[in-house]
Order: C-alpha cells, then sequence, then structure tokens
C-alpha cells in the first residue's frame, strides 16, 4: 500500500479549521496508515506544532548558491537540520535544497528578499 494514494473508500471531514475527522471503510487500511504513522514510536500522541520539511531553493544568483547562504535562507522557516547544493540530473543547474524542523501553527513565507537589488 502507498500510505500517499487515496484508499478506497477514504473519507475526509473538516470539523474546524485545521481540525478533522478520517473515515476508513476498512480496519485493515486504519491499521496499516497507523503503523505506517508510528514508525517505533511509543504513543501517537505527538507534538504536531512541529514538522519537518524539505525546501528547494531555485534561480538564486549562481554566487549564492552556497551551503552556508542556503542554510540562513531556510532559517527564516525554522530550524535547518542540513542544507546542501545540487545539480540537476536533466541540464547543468544547480540549486539549494534544505530539511527544516517548522512551527505548523505559523504560515510558511511564499517567498524571501535575500538582499538583492532586483528583489
Amino acid at each position: 500500500m502507498n500510505i500517499w494514494r487515496k484508499l478506497e473508500g477514504l473519507r475526509i471531514v473538516e470539523l474546524k479549521p485545521k481540525i478533522y475527522q478520517i473515515f476508513f471503510n476498512h480496519e485493515a487500511d486504519l491499521e496499516k496508515v497507523l503503523k505506517k504513522w508510528d514508525r517505533g514510536d511509543e504513543t501517537l500522541e505527538k507534538d504536531l506544532d512541529r514538522g519537518e520539511i524539505k525546501v528547494q531553493m531555485w534561480n538564486l544568483p549562481e554566487h549564492c548558491k552556497t551551503s552556508k547562504l542556503g542554510q540562513k535562507i531556510a532559517s527564516t522557516l525554522g530550524e535547518v537540520k542540513e542544507c546542501e547544493v545540487y545539480e540537476n540530473s536533466r541540464d547543468p543547474v544547480r540549486f539549494l535544497k534544505a530539511t527544516v524542523n517548522i512551527n505548523t501553527n505559523k504560515p510558511i513565507l511564499k517567498g524571501a528578499n535575500i538582499g538583492s537589488k532586483e528583489d
């Protein structure tokens, strides 16, 4: 089972903003999702105020494509766990990837000014 594929008979109801109730047609589907969610944790009652996201930074000036600057940019979202420079396999375009631990109660920035005169 692919956890990201919608299960047959899965129904999600928004009870109030940011609060959802999930219904499964089959108990086995619920068990599969909980098994993937649990991943060895002692309890499913987790702190849902924080979450890890992957961020990609494209179209930066070439001199800004460094791990150090990527960490600085990504830190505007939250705690940076790692940041690296990658190259697209299809063409020689370099970009940055970061893993960031964010506060899920705060909105994510849609963009950021990095100090360029063209921003």
